[in-house]
């Protein structure tokens, strides 16, 4: 009833399930941090107080709420479980969080994640068979977006905060400029995609190769799920932990002693 043990020896040390854990710890840490001035803009604003920065904190908290409830209606409307929904949209949001927050403390140009995407995480921790076949189709449909998190838009954002900060543009005018730039960009992207795709040939060396592997592997997946039908992965899964364990351990260090040499994103 668990995943294959005759593959241990291959999986050790088990880098994907440390890499899940350290992401999300690293996330949570970073949440942590910033709710006490998500708890002093609400006050501010409770009192009727407050700067023109901490109005656009509260603004942030209650647009991600408000977008958060139109995606999960989105994905039960397809017929996705609602905490299967849930689980997903959080993973997406805390491994967003561990790539902007890499980005800005690191600087590496481009960010990367756990060796596969966030749908591993879950048949780690729930295995394959606690979802059913027509959810496991809809799962696929969905994975496109969120298979290869190097194109998760929020590290971008963040840079380009940084970059708007720098030049001295408030944040409530950049903010908008993103938006403005983030939605032309995906009406434009998925326009330009679909037409020159066809135009050009999918099968052509013309067109990036990328979609059609992606379409591929995606549902090379769904299939694998459907007939191979897995349990609570009890190997993986205590790697998971101890790796979220372990990054929250170098987190600790790092801020109660100077001399601490090890910095946690070097582990995540």
């Amino acid at each position: 009833d668990t995943q294959g043990g005759g593959v241990i020896a291959t999986r050790f040390p088990y880098p994907e399930e440390q890499a899940f854990g350290a992401f999300v710890a690293f996330a949570i840490a970073a949440l942590w941090r910033t709710l006490p001035g998500v708890m002093h803009a609400w006050r501010e604003r409770k009192h009727g107080r407050g700067d023109p920065e901490g109005r656009l904190l509260l603004g942030a908290v209650v647009g991600f709420f408000a977008c958060s409830a139109v995606v999960l209606a989105i994905f039960v409307a397809a017929g996705i479980r609602w905490l299967t929904a849930l689980a997903i949209l959080t993973l997406i949001f805390l491994l967003a969080i561990t790539l902007s927050r890499i980005r800005a403390e690191a600087g590496p140009a481009w960010v990367f994640g756990p060796y596969r995407d966030l749908t591993r995480a879950l048949t780690i921790g729930v295995g394959t068979s606690a979802f059913p076949e027509p959810e496991i189709a809809r799962l696929s449909l969905f994975r496109w977006a969120y298979r290869d998190v190097r194109f998760l838009p929020m590290p971008f954002h963040m840079e380009a905060f940084k970059i708007a900060d720098s030049v001295g543009i408030r944040k409530g005018t950049a903010a908008a400029l993103i938006f403005l730039a983030t939605a032309a960009g995906l009406a434009l992207g998925f326009y330009f995609v679909w037409t020159l795709g066809y135009q050009l040939g999918w099968g052509s060396g013309k067109v990036y190769a990328g979609p059609v592997a992606g379409a591929t592997v995606i549902w090379n997946q769904a299939n694998d799920w459907s007939r191979n039908r897995t349990f609570f992965d009890q190997f993986g899964f205590p790697w998971l932990i101890g790796g979220g364990v372990f990054c929250g351990f170098l987190i600790w260090m790092r801020t109660q002693f100077v001399w601490w040499p090890y910095h946690p994103i070097g582990y995540v």
